[in-house]
Protein backbone atom coordinates (compact mmCIF):
# COMPACT_ATOMS: atom_id res chain seq x y z
CA UNK A 1 0.00 0.00 0.00
CA UNK A 2 1.26 3.44 -0.90
CA UNK A 3 1.53 6.17 1.72
CA UNK A 4 -1.69 8.91 1.50
CA UNK A 5 1.64 11.46 0.21
CA UNK A 6 1.68 9.80 -2.88
CA UNK A 7 -1.56 10.18 -3.68
CA UNK A 8 -2.34 13.51 -1.97
CA UNK A 9 1.00 16.52 -1.70
CA UNK A 10 -1.56 18.66 1.36
CA UNK A 11 -3.13 21.91 1.25
CA UNK A 12 -4.98 22.97 -1.49
CA UNK A 13 -2.83 20.77 -4.40
CA UNK A 14 -4.37 18.53 -6.43
CA UNK A 15 -3.28 14.30 -6.00
CA UNK A 16 -0.49 13.17 -7.77
CA UNK A 17 -2.87 10.20 -8.73
CA UNK A 18 -5.89 11.60 -9.77
CA UNK A 19 -6.90 8.74 -11.07
CA UNK A 20 -6.12 6.23 -8.58
CA UNK A 21 -8.52 4.47 -7.12
CA UNK A 22 -7.97 6.09 -3.42
CA UNK A 23 -7.66 9.38 -4.55
CA UNK A 24 -11.26 10.12 -3.41
CA UNK A 25 -9.94 8.48 0.16
CA UNK A 26 -6.99 10.64 0.21
CA UNK A 27 -9.08 13.73 -0.73
CA UNK A 28 -12.11 13.02 1.89
CA UNK A 29 -9.30 12.15 4.75
CA UNK A 30 -7.92 15.54 4.29
CA UNK A 31 -11.25 16.86 4.55
CA UNK A 32 -11.71 15.29 7.78
CA UNK A 33 -8.55 16.00 8.99
CA UNK A 34 -9.69 19.94 8.21
CA UNK A 35 -12.84 18.93 10.23
CA UNK A 36 -11.20 17.62 13.12
CA UNK A 37 -8.58 20.99 13.59
CA UNK A 38 -12.26 23.08 13.13
CA UNK A 39 -11.02 24.14 10.09
CA UNK A 40 -14.85 24.12 8.26
CA UNK A 41 -14.23 26.65 5.42
CA UNK A 42 -11.74 24.46 4.23
CA UNK A 43 -13.36 21.38 5.46
CA UNK A 44 -16.37 22.26 3.13
CA UNK A 45 -14.33 23.07 0.25
CA UNK A 46 -12.49 19.79 0.49
CA UNK A 47 -15.70 17.84 0.93
CA UNK A 48 -17.29 19.23 -1.87
CA UNK A 49 -14.51 18.95 -4.06
CA UNK A 50 -14.73 15.10 -3.87
CA UNK A 51 -18.47 15.08 -4.74
CA UNK A 52 -17.50 17.19 -7.53
CA UNK A 53 -14.06 15.30 -8.94
CA UNK A 54 -15.47 12.07 -7.76
CA UNK A 55 -19.39 12.24 -8.44
CA UNK A 56 -18.76 8.29 -8.70
CA UNK A 57 -16.48 7.10 -5.56
CA UNK A 58 -17.26 5.10 -2.24
CA UNK A 59 -16.63 8.62 -0.35
CA UNK A 60 -19.34 10.63 -2.04
CA UNK A 61 -22.24 9.94 0.16
CA UNK A 62 -20.30 10.24 3.53
CA UNK A 63 -18.55 13.72 1.49
CA UNK A 64 -21.89 15.12 1.62
CA UNK A 65 -22.54 13.87 5.36
CA UNK A 66 -19.41 15.71 6.42
CA UNK A 67 -20.58 18.90 4.18
CA UNK A 68 -23.63 18.85 6.00
CA UNK A 69 -22.35 18.74 9.67
CA UNK A 70 -19.84 21.32 8.86
CA UNK A 71 -21.95 23.44 8.10
CA UNK A 72 -23.74 23.17 10.80
CA UNK A 73 -20.91 23.90 12.85
CA UNK A 74 -20.35 27.30 11.03
CA UNK A 75 -24.13 28.20 12.04
CA UNK A 76 -25.13 27.53 8.39
CA UNK A 77 -28.57 25.18 8.64
CA UNK A 78 -29.46 26.05 5.15
CA UNK A 79 -26.79 24.77 3.46
CA UNK A 80 -26.85 21.69 6.14
CA UNK A 81 -30.47 20.89 5.41
CA UNK A 82 -29.19 21.34 1.32
CA UNK A 83 -26.85 18.51 1.81
CA UNK A 84 -28.36 16.45 3.99
CA UNK A 85 -31.17 16.28 2.19
CA UNK A 86 -29.25 15.13 -0.64
CA UNK A 87 -27.86 12.49 1.10
CA UNK A 88 -31.07 11.08 2.28
CA UNK A 89 -32.40 11.52 -1.27
CA UNK A 90 -29.70 10.08 -3.95
CA UNK A 91 -28.14 7.11 -0.68
CA UNK A 92 -31.39 6.64 1.58
CA UNK A 93 -30.30 2.97 2.76
CA UNK A 94 -26.21 3.79 3.05
CA UNK A 95 -25.13 4.60 6.34
CA UNK A 96 -24.67 8.40 5.08
CA UNK A 97 -28.17 8.10 4.67
CA UNK A 98 -29.39 6.88 7.89
CA UNK A 99 -27.44 9.45 10.05
CA UNK A 100 -28.11 12.24 7.68
CA UNK A 101 -32.15 11.67 8.67
CA UNK A 102 -31.25 11.78 11.88
CA UNK A 103 -29.62 14.61 12.08
CA UNK A 104 -32.31 16.30 10.09
CA UNK A 105 -35.00 15.29 12.59
CA UNK A 106 -32.70 16.98 15.34
CA UNK A 107 -32.02 20.69 13.84
CA UNK A 108 -35.87 21.08 12.86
Amino acid sequence: MLPARFFWHGTDQNPEYPDHELADNALYWEGECRDAVKNFSKAIATFQRVIGEYQDGSKVPDAMLKTGYAYLSVGDRENARIYLKKVVKNYPFSPAGTKAEMMLKKIK
